[in-house]
């Protein structure tokens, strides 16, 4: 079919068609890697961080540094920084966040991203970011027992329950009682987690209350406290005080004692002002203190733990020896004492009331109040007319409101 000349130039172009086709050389495009951007015009994002945000979940988040991409990729590794890092989806343009889901429970992601800018006829990549790890989370295992659960009371009807908390991983604790020394037990408290201490309100008194407490979190409860148990006692009721003597009703029938206090302008024990301590049962009390009290407060107790307080305030003394002297024809002198007797306290102030006439036709309706918050123990009444008779009389006002009128006492103007 050849010739030998056209033989030698048929080889000639085979052998020439060999030589452009070099085996390291393929004529197809090469495959692209995640090392390579070809055109490479896209800034790439920076400052990529990864938080795990759930046993379940990381949150990625990075600078976006250009103005052409139109989407990111996001690539990730389970073997490491040094792992392989196939692409998990595609974000659109301007997004700087992105939420990895369905992830195994503590197993560490690492994370890259670069940005894409796909054009009509070419797509274009950023270099990839430095790698950015995180690890799932760990769910927390039981909490450690909460110990040293201590029962007192605030009262005769509120338990109240202490304890050390053991625990760095608690959601909570929570109180148990029993009211038949452990058999059963109901829940009625809760506090929160770092918390160590809790109430149990309204109680019984006068019966045994135990109480344990427990840490719990999303994976159970700890072990129980130790049990901590206290009987509230029953407060004393009824305390009056007549000239100095102080009875009260005993409602306890379990306690170690009562104590007796002197209470302050606002209802409360003074301070280092508890006066006597008393045995179980008592009812009354003797006491003055010469006009510098404000009131008595009586509590029983038991086993350190005290009851409800029983209390009363005195009132002030009502003035007497009111009298009244017409010294012109345009003036009444008014003087009355304030001496309290019994344990009353001095007044803060009076208050004085006139009637126009003499006292036997003078009832409380015909009485006006001329004037108030009187300090001292005289007053000056320069509002009369001649020849006219008034009849006066006093209050004072103390921490406990106004006292009982003073005796009356009549003047006849000149």
């Amino acid at each position: 079919m050849f010739g030998p000349r056209n033989r030698c130039l048929a080889l000639s172009l085979v052998s020439l068609a060999l030589a452009g086709c070099d085996a390291t050389q393929p004529i197809a495009p090469p495959v692209q890697d995640r090392s390579v951007s070809p055109q490479a015009t896209v800034n790439a994002p920076s400052n990529l961080s990864a938080t795990a945000a759930s046993q379940t979940r990381i949150d990625l988040a990075w600078q976006d540094n250009s103005t052409s991409e139109t989407g990111f990729e996001v690539r990730r590794s389970t073997t490491g920084p040094g792992g392989s890092f196939p692409v998990i989806a595609t974000t659109s343009a301007n997004t700087t966040s992105y939420a990895d889901t369905g992830l195994s429970v503590g197993t560490q992601y690492c994370y890259e991203i670069r940005a894409v800018s796909v054009g009509r006829k070419t797509t274009s990549y950023s270099t990839l970011t430095v790698p950015a790890c995180a690890t799932t989370l760990v769910p927390p295992g039981l909490p450690a027992a909460p110990s040293s659960a201590l029962a007192g009371t605030n009262g005769s009807h509120q338990a109240v329950v202490s304890w050390t908390d053991n625990s760095s991983n608690e959601a909570g604790f929570r109180l148990d009682r029993s009211t038949d020394s452990g058999t059963t037990w109901v829940p009625v408290d809760t506090a929160a987690a770092n918390v160590h201490l809790a109430t149990d309100a309204p109680v019984a008194s006068e019966v045994l209350l135990c109480y344990r407490v427990v840490a719990f979190n999303g994976q159970g409860d700890s072990p129980w406290s130790n049990i901590a148990c206290v009987t509230p006692v029953e407060g004393p009721t009824d305390l009056t005080d007549s000239l100095g003597i102080l009875r009260w009703m005993d409602n306890s029938g379990i306690e170690d004692g009562y104590e007796v206090w002197i209470l302050d302008g606002f209802g409360e024990p003074a301070y280092d002002c508890l006066v006597a301590t008393l045995a179980p049962n008592t009812t009354t009390f003797e006491m003055g203190c010469g006009g510098l009290c404000h009131g008595f407060g009586v509590v029983a107790f038991k086993n350190g733990t005290y009851s409800d307080w029983a209390g009363v305030m005195l009132p002030a003394a009502a003035p007497d020896s009111l009298t009244a002297i017409a010294v012109s024809a345009s003036e009444i002198d008014l003087a009355w004492r304030d001496e309290p007797n019994g344990g009353e306290l001095p007044a803060q102030s009076f208050m004085i009331e006139r009637c126009t006439g003499e006292a036997n036709a003078c009832s409380d309706t015909n009485f006006i109040q001329i004037a108030s918050f009187v300090d001292g123990l005289t007053f000056r009444d320069l509002q009369v007319l001649p020849g006219a008779a008034y009849t006066y009389r006093v209050r004072a006002y103390g921490n406990q409101g106004y006292t009982d009128f003073s005796n009356v006492a009549t003047a006849t103007v000149p």
